[in-house]
């Protein structure tokens, strides 16, 4: 069935918004606009939307997964690591 999938990309996104409560002010205004973002959205859509926006946490991933394209974001950018 294609919800148990779903459920554990949510858990996913549920655990990435937990971890987002930790960080600096400007990191939590960032979460917060996508948040706002998310909101009213239909659940699939919802789904589709979060996967994207923690994919786009690490362009280097969305590089190597070859979606950098479909993304809008350019192959040259690194992660920043704090």
């Amino acid at each position: 069935m294609r919800r148990q999938p779903v459920f554990g990309l949510l858990s996913v996104v549920l655990v990435t918004v937990l971890i987002a409560g930790v960080a600096s002010a400007t990191e939590t205004t960032d979460v917060q606009a996508i948040l706002d973002g998310l909101t009213g959205l239909p659940f699939d859509d919802f789904v589709d939307r979060s996967y994207e926006e923690i994919l786009l946490r690490s362009p280097q991933e969305v590089t190597s997964l070859g979606l950098a394209q479909a993304l809008g974001i350019s192959n040259d950018r690194l992660d920043a690591i704090c």
